[in-house]
């Protein structure tokens, strides 16, 4: 699997860690409930990639899904608004009607 590069954030540097046997046996039986749950095939080192550049972007994604709720409850509220004032209208018009009969 190629790395993700996202333009703005320009080369990505490489970095070398190890764990042990154990705690890799460990990862791979999460890897592969995930891999089984989710129908892919990721090693342990693409899952640990993955899950190193979600933490990366965890922060600004938040701050974006949360700016995109607001903004649909905002509109969702302006479009309720206007329907109900447009029933208030039309329902106040067809009383007034009922009465001049």
């Amino acid at each position: 699997m190629p790395p993700l590069r996202p333009p703005r954030w320009g080369p990505m540097p490489e970095f070398t860690f190890s764990i042990s046997a154990a705690a890799v046996a460990k990862l791979k039986a999460v890897v592969d409930a995930q891999n089984a749950r989710n129908g892919t095939s990721l090693t342990v080192k693409e899952w640990m990639l993955q899950l190193i550049k979600e933490k990366a972007i965890a922060e600004e994604y938040m701050a974006n899904m949360t700016e995109f709720q607001r903004r649909n409850e905002e509109e969702a509220e302006a479009t309720k608004n206007a329907a109900f004032g447009a029933f208030a209208l039309s329902e106040r018009e067809r009383l007034l009607a009922e009465i001049d009969g």
